[in-house]
C-alpha cells in the first residue's frame, strides 16, 4: 500500500508549477472562477503524465482545489487530445468594413492560454478567449464536465 501511495505522491505537481497550459471559465454574475492548470511530470518509469490541477474561487470563500492526472483519470488524455481539434478564430479588426463591434457585459468568459504550432514551423503560444456560445466555450464546458468525475469538490 506504501508503495501505492509513494507512485501517486511522485506524479503530483510541485505546487508552485503552473504547468504549460490553462484554460478558464469565469462567471461574471456570479464571480465564480474556474481555472485549470495542466503540466506534464514522469511517472518512475519515465513516462510522461500529465496532470491537471483545478481551482475553483467563490466570493467570499477560501478557493477550492483538486488535482488529478493521466494515470488516475483517463479524461485528461481525451482532453489533452481535443484540444488540438479546436477551431481558432479569425482575427476581426474592429470597424473594418462596417463590421459591429459586439461587447458583453454579463455571460461567461472562457479562456485557453497553450503552446500552439503551424505544422511543420515551429513552436510558439496562444491565447484564446472569448464569452459563451463558441467552440471555445463548448470545449472549456465539456473539459469541466469529463473532468469532474476525477476531480470532485474540496469539501
Amino acid at each position: 500500500m506504501l508503495i501505492v501511495a509513494l507512485a501517486l505522491e511522485a506524479v503530483q505537481p510541485p505546487p508552485a508549477d503552473n504547468g504549460w497550459a490553462r484554460f478558464s471559465a469565469h462567471q461574471a454574475r456570479s464571480r465564480i472562477a474556474v481555472d485549470v492548470a495542466i503540466g506534464t511530470t514522469r511517472s518512475a518509469s519515465g513516462k510522461p503524465v500529465y496532470w491537471v490541477r483545478r481551482t475553483t474561487k467563490r466570493p467570499g470563500q477560501w478557493a477550492e482545489v483538486s488535482r488529478t492526472d493521466s494515470v488516475r483519470c483517463p479524461a485528461v488524455l481525451t482532453m489533452l487530445r481535443s484540444m488540438r481539434d479546436l477551431p481558432a478564430p479569425r482575427p476581426a479588426p474592429p470597424l473594418l468594413d462596417n463590421a459591429d463591434i459586439v461587447v458583453t457585459a454579463d455571460g461567461t468568459g472562457y479562456e485557453l492560454h497553450a503552446p500552439a504550432a503551424y505544422p511543420g514551423k515551429g513552436e510558439g503560444e496562444m491565447t484564446l478567449s472569448s464569452n459563451i456560445g463558441t467552440p471555445l466555450a463548448d470545449w472549456v464546458e465539456r473539459s469541466l464536465a469529463a473532468l469532474r468525475p476525477c476531480l470532485p469538490p474540496v469539501l
